[in-house]
């Protein structure tokens, strides 16, 4: 077990020694208060991801021509520089130290022997493995967070178009007379033309929907919001719903048709997470 460990060991150090050059260089950067941002990505990009850098070429480019101007070849030359030496460290440099050293440790007749040479290719190898692992753990964190946010933000997004409906379709029946279903120019004018509005006398509201929606504070002739609520997590974990739920996606439309704008969503406030 011990002899199994001990054969570990170069590659422990060749990865503690790849750590402490990438924490050298933060130090060196707080300390002295250096921009080597652009130099440490170059490295990455020339010992792992070269093909980022044409990508982000390509995008900016194809941003410049779809905004009406032309394809820039500034900067073009540089990624040939940084392709040719990726390809240049990844296939013939890493492979050429540690074969060499494994022809050394045959010639010696010692298969454990471990030069600098060796280190060197173990080294480059943790470098090169490094920056993928961290951008892949990265790219999967926020490959997730972006499908949690868009599903939010898709059913906020549905929450407003039936508060829309909702707010128009009011709108709409606080001009028809009462004996069409509206409340003659007041919002409690519906029923027998002494009732508040209620949601069932909306057309557009339906119990079924996958949200609940509540006609939320006192109700004037003039103007009353509705609120909305979703089985969806909202922004903050604490907030109390209208419905006695705690956390979930809240949002309201305050009804005003006698205004210039007849209905105004609330953006913030306590009615909205």
């Amino acid at each position: 077990m011990l002899e199994k460990i001990k054969n570990l060991n170069p590659w422990l150090i060749a990865i503690g020694i790849s750590i402490a050059v990438e924490i050298l260089f933060s130090l060196l950067a707080l300390m002295f208060n250096l921009d080597i941002d652009v130099l440490v990505s170059e490295i990455g990009y020339i010992l792992s991801v070269p093909t980022m850098k044409i990508m982000a070429y390509d995008i900016t480019q194809s941003i410049n021509e779809f905004s009406g101007g032309g394809r820039e070849f500034q900067g073009f030359s540089e990624i040939t520089v940084t392709v040719i030496l990726s390809m240049f460290v990844i296939f013939i440099l890493n492979p050429y130290l540690l074969i060499r050293v494994y022809q050394q440790a045959d010639r010696s007749g010692d298969s454990k022997q471990r030069s600098w040479i060796w280190y060197s290719g173990a080294i480059l190898i943790m470098a090169s493995i490094f920056p993928v692992l961290v951008s892949s753990v990265i790219g999967t964190k926020v490959f997730m967070n972006t499908k949690e946010s868009a599903k939010n933000s898709r059913e906020m997004d549905i929450i407003r178009s039936e508060l829309m409906d909702l707010a128009f379709d009011a709108s709409y029946r606080l001009f028809l007379p009462v004996e069409k279903g509206g409340g003659d120019g007041s919002f409690r004018g519906f029923g027998d033309g002494t009732q508040t509005i209620s949601l069932e006398d909306l057309e557009s509201y339906s119990s079924d929907s996958g949200f609940e929606f509540q006609i939320h504070g006192e109700v004037s002739d003039s103007s009353f919001s509705i609120v909305a609520v979703s089985d969806n997590p909202g922004r903050k974990t604490d907030f109390e719903n209208i419905n006695g739920s705690v956390g979930r996606q809240q949002v309201s439309v305050e009804v005003k048709p006698y205004e210039e704008a007849i209905f105004q969503m609330q953006s913030s406030g306590r009615l909205m997470n």
